[in-house]
Formats: C-alpha cells, structure tokens, sequence
C-alpha cells in the first residue's frame, strides 16, 4: 500500500449534478417526493375521463415536480454553483495519508482527520466522502482515474471502522 497519495480535482457541472441528484433522490423527502410524483401521474391516467381539467392540470403540475421539474432545477443549481462558487473556479488538492485528508487550493489548506469521516461511498460517478450528513468531497472518477485504487486503498485502511459508513465497496474491501 502507498503511504501518500496525491490528486489533484476540477469540479464539473455533470459531477456536481448527478451528486445533487444522489443526494436529494436518496433521502427521505426526495423518496417521498419522487412516491407522491408518481401517484399523481397513476391516478391521472387511471381516472383521466372522470377528472376535470383544472384536476387534471394539477395531477400533472404534481407529477412533473419530482420527475422533470426538480431534475432540471438541480442541473441549473449545479451549473451555477460550479460557475459562481469560489472554491471550484481553481483545482482542489487532495493529499490522502495516515493522518488523514488534505485538501488545499491555492494558498488555504484544510487537514480532516480519519476520526472525522462518517461515509464514503463509491458511486458510478465519484468517490463521495462526507464530513457530515450534508458536506462531501466530490472525487470525480474521470479527475482520479491513475489513483483510484491507490486512494481507495489508504481510505479504507485507515477510515475508522467503527464510525465510517462504507458504501458501495463490497465485501471484504476494509484492509
């Protein structure tokens, strides 16, 4: 296993979006949301004859919220927090090693400590890992492609056990 490794990231409007995505379509309300979208969208097609139009205007308005509506907001949030925040107008360094994560831009630096991570998860797109329930670093798999396995590696060897929820890893990926 390598002792240290560094990665340098650009954040990208399709990774930033498809996070928004995971984040809100995986929590409680976004479920909920997505549940009641679909209902409406059902009970207009089953009962579209014995509904008025102004009922069938709202069923529909109801059903496109959480399915095309919200998408959409999401793609449009993602592309100005991309464009707009300070902290993604420049590269972000990641340094991953037996202390913890480092991350720096230009000259600020930010050290978190293993103890401090409570998930990490490797989705299709990025590597997601969470200071908080709403905070994460974003590791785009096209921006960590050399050192994906080594990074992997060195987070889930010293990530505490106890603490940290792992997340699409498979079994028997903890070193």
């Amino acid at each position: 296993m390598k002792q240290e490794v560094n990665v340098t990231v650009s954040m990208n409007i399709k990774s930033m979006y498809l996070f928004l995505l995971q984040h809100t379509y995986t929590g409680f309300s976004g479920i909920v949301g997505l549940g009641i979208s679909i209902l409406a969208l059902l009970t207009l097609y089953t009962t579209f004859d014995a509904r008025s139009d102004t009922e069938k205007l709202i069923l529909l308005i109801i059903g496109l919220v959480f399915i095309v509506i919200n998408p959409i907001m999401l793609l449009s949030r993602a592309a100005k927090q991309v464009k707009l925040s300070p902290s993604y107008k420049t590269p972000l360094s990641y340094c991953f090693n037996s202390q913890g994560i480092t991350v720096s831009q230009e000259e600020q630096t930010m050290e978190v400590a293993w103890n401090r991570i409570v998930k990490i998860k490797s989705m299709k797109f990025a590597l997601l890992i969470y200071t908080s329930r709403i905070h994460a670093f974003i590791l785009p798999h096209s921006e960590i492609l050399n050192v994906r396995s080594d990074m992997e590696e060195i987070v889930l060897h010293y990530a505490d056990s106890k603490k940290t929820k792992l997340i699409g890893f498979g079994k028997g990926r903890r070193a």
